[in-house]
Formats: C-alpha cells, structure tokens, sequence
C-alpha cells in the first residue's frame, strides 16, 4: 500500500497561514519561523463542502489571493495568467511542480529557505496559487442537506475507490460531528503528496463531489 499523509497547512512567511486563514477548511497552526529561516507548506484549498461557509470580502477564490498577497507582504500583486482551473486534490502537486521551476524544491513537506528569501518564496507561492486557482464552485456555502450528500459520498463512494487505487484513507467523522465542524476530514487532504499525474488518475477514477451536485 503507498503511503500516505495528510498535507500540512500553507505557512506565510511572518507568522501565520497562507491559504489557511483565508480558505474555508483543512487548516491548522503547523507555520513555523525560525531566527535564520523561512519555512511554508503546500495544502489542498479548502473547499466550502467541509465548513459550508466562505471567506468575508472578495468573493471565491480572488479574496483568498487578496488575503495571501495581504499576508505575505505584497503590496502589488503581479497580473497572473491562469495556466488552468484545478480541482481541489490536484493544487498541492501543481503547488510544488510550479515552485520547483520558481527554483523552491520542496523537502517533501514544504519549503525552507534563509530569510533573506522570504520575499522571493512568498511571491512564488502566490504567482503558483494564482496560476492554478481552484474552481469557486468549490467556494460556494452549501446547505446542510448538500454537504450531508457529499459526505455520505466521499465515504461511501469516493474513500472506497481511493482505497481500492491504494492510497489509505483514515475512517471519518461521525456525521453529526463533522456536520458541527468538530472534526475536519476530507479524502483529499490524504493525497497532498501525489504528483499531477496521480492526483489527475486519482480525480478522474474518484471524482471529488458527487456528478449531480
């Protein structure tokens, strides 16, 4: 069986998160800064079908990169063109591929660089974001009954055909408790480490959302 792990939230270089303060879901406190260096990880942007909710101020996924050029210091976001919409389980593996050619190699977990680097990591992370944004309907709120229709979806159908593929999916939430947003859990916070070709494999045998949603 292929290893698996979830992917560890996107750190701004400062202090706090990059896609996590300003995506819906799947974040967590694991920004690290150092006295002499920088440190960020890649993560899946979150979708509204886990916290049915979306972020205040510009709407879909253009206020979550206003809020990460806000975090990371850029006063004058570059004009970037989209290489193409992704969805959700494909972002991490684009992430790290893009800033490789940026020449940010990931450690396997993130990256981290002196911080006399930290400008140049945080405006490759945001041109890479913004090359492949996720798709806003993934950014929309859902009502309860939708978000209990993915859920029962993601464990019934799309966790199962992971797991036939390979990839290990821990067991979910109850659904009371994920419905409440006590615990947060996702098949595709456990395929952060595939590459664009898996992640592509793995989205096209498993879509993320039911077709009908």
């Amino acid at each position: 069986m292929r290893s698996t792990r979830r992917p560890r939230t996107p750190a701004a270089i400062t202090a706090v998160v990059l896609l996590c303060a300003v995506a819906v879901s799947a974040c967590g406190s694991d920004s690290r800064v150092g006295d002499d260096a920088a440190t960020a990880s890649p993560t899946v942007a979150a979708t509204a079908t886990a916290a049915g909710s979306t972020p205040s101020g510009p709407a879909g996924y253009a206020g979550l990169l206003e809020a990460q050029a806000e975090q990371y210091g850029i006063t004058d976001p570059p004009v970037v063109e989209v290489v193409r919409v992704v969805e959700p389980s494909e972002q991490p593996a684009l992430i790290e591929d893009c800033m490789a050619e940026a020449g940010f190699e990931s450690d396997g977990g993130g990256w981290e660089v002196p911080m006399d680097q930290k400008d140049a990591l945080g405006l490759a992370m945001y041109v890479c974001y913004a090359q492949y944004p996720i798709d806003d309907k993934y950014l929309t709120p859902l009502t309860d009954l939708q978000r209990e229709k993915i859920y029962r979806y993601w464990v019934d159908v799309r966790s199962p055909c992971l797991e036939d593929m390979g990839y290990e999916i821990p067991d979910p939430p109850t659904l009371e408790s994920w419905l409440a947003g006590g615990e947060d859990w996702a098949p595709h916070y456990y395929l952060g480490h595939l590459s664009p070709d898996e992640a592509a494999e793995a989205q096209t045998r498993c879509p993320e959302n039911p077709p009908d949603l």
